[in-house]
């Protein structure tokens, strides 16, 4: 009767870490370009259906010959819970100070304005919002911390996120740590797959409401967004017709628009801004919009597949799945907090269907560097409690001689074993 019970749930979970990009893909593309695709005859379908067959394709040969590799038996590196935490608030606080110096907005976007030189120094330090975010929910799916603990983590973190993002007019911030978190959960085991299922019916129900005040934001902020030329939400879920300006190029890859070279695009995501805020910023959207007849002030994309296409042809999409599902399986193997947000920081980056091509190598690069600066600054934290709990075990002399003793140990936290030695 048990061996009935437990082994469906193990076959659920085995199909989720071995397929996770695949199923991901699926998800999206079926849902937001193929099924709309076939229903409204967006043209050209027969291409549309080959290139997101392709890359999920692609993703599923990839993640099908790592699945039987299994997981790394390496030690995973350690984090305490209390260093999770001062990672999730200096997260937070980095992104309430990019929100509040103009860090994103649509008025920059619109008016090609750049940003404040202040926002680049809280730009590296956002990413520990999601990167903190998912170590909080892969300890508590080791049982290093409570559920409940993760799930106010995750809700508060949801609602400063959308807050910033109404402040700053766009939303996809929020819709990314929403989708993000969702992954992420699903992966750990802490949510179930009906719960998702129980999401996506609910968006409908809340997009609308949250895309009313989006425009009025944008509409308050700058003369340039005017309600009546934004597309409702349910023209803003077609991305069918995204992926369908394939067909506006006559050559392919495409030879009327350029991209960032591979070392502008390590620059960008090697280098911080705060380092080097002379630099201008990736175009690659803007150039898509003129390509096909739009606003220079406003970024278009053909969705991650369609970018690829676009710019490198059938190789290009068969490189961005193919390298996105070999991450995150080399990834998932390592099965510890940090792997799982680095998991994150992948998934942030690269795996979202609106990820621009190429420009996301330079935003995960960006990512990577955020997460071993955290690693770092873990480590210390967790050293250094280490170091505080050996100095309150060790009991100090009673001897009147040794008070001065006693008390310089204290301040530097040390042992005091071999200068009594000495002493005697």
């Amino acid at each position: 009767m048990s061996m009935n019970i437990t082994l469906p749930a193990q076959r659920r979970a085995l199909v989720t870490e071995k397929f996770p990009v695949t199923i991901l893909f699926a998800l999206q593309y079926g849902a937001l370009v193929i099924f709309p695709a076939i229903t409204h005859d967006t043209q050209p379908l027969s291409l549309i259906i080959t290139i997101c067959t392709v890359g999920v394709g692609v993703a599923l040969l990839v993640e099908a010959l790592r699945a039987p590799l299994g997981r790394r038996s390496s030690k995973p590196i350690a984090i305490a819970p209390k260093a999770t935490m001062w990672i999730v608030g200096v997260g937070w606080l980095a992104s309430i100070g990019q929100g509040i110096t103009g860090g994103v907005a649509y008025a920059n976007q619109t008016s090609q304005a750049a940003p404040s030189h202040l926002a680049a120094v809280f730009t590296p330090l956002s990413g520990w919002t999601i990167i903190g975010t998912v170590l909080v929910m892969a300890q508590a799916a080791q049982g290093t911390v409570s559920r409940t603990r993760a799930w106010w983590v995750v809700l508060v973190g949801f609602i400063l996120e959308l807050a910033l993002s109404l402040k700053a007019a766009l939303l996809s911030d929020v819709v990314i740590y929403f989708f993000v978190v969702t992954f992420l959960a699903v992966l750990l085991g802490i949510i179930r797959w009906r719960w998702v299922v129980v999401a996506l019916f609910a968006i409908p129900i809340v997009l609308p409401a949250l895309y009313n005040l989006k425009t009025q934001e944008r509409s308050a902020i700058t003369a340039v967004a005017v309600p009546g030329q934004q597309p409702n939400y349910g023209d803003r879920l077609r991305l069918d017709r995204e992926m369908a300006q394939v067909e506006d190029f006559s050559t392919i890859p495409a030879r009327n628009i350029t991209t960032p070279s591979l070392p502008t695009l390590l620059l960008f995501g090697l280098v911080p801004r705060v380092f080097d805020q002379s630099r201008g910023t990736l175009n690659t959207g803007e150039n898509l919009s003129v390509a096909v007849g739009g606003s220079p002030t406003s970024s278009d994309t053909a969705t991650s597949f369609g970018d690829a296409y676009i710019f490198e042809g059938w190789r290009g999409v068969i490189i961005y799945s193919g390298l996105s599902a070999l991450a995150t399986g080399m990834a998932i193997r390592r099965r510890g907090p940090w792997a799982f947000a680095l998991l994150g920081v992948i998934a942030q980056c690269c795996l979202l269907i609106e990820e621009p091509y190429p420009d996301m190598l330079a935003g995960l690069l960006q990512g990577c560097v955020s997460w071993a600066v955290a690693i770092g600054f873990a480590q210390l934290l967790t050293r250094k409690s280490a170091r505080a709990a050996e100095g309150e075990q060790w009991e100090p002399a009673s001897e009147p001689g040794h008070r001065l003793l006693d008390r310089v140990v204290r301040w530097w936290r040390i042992r005091p074993t071999p200068v009594r030695q000495s002493i005697r």
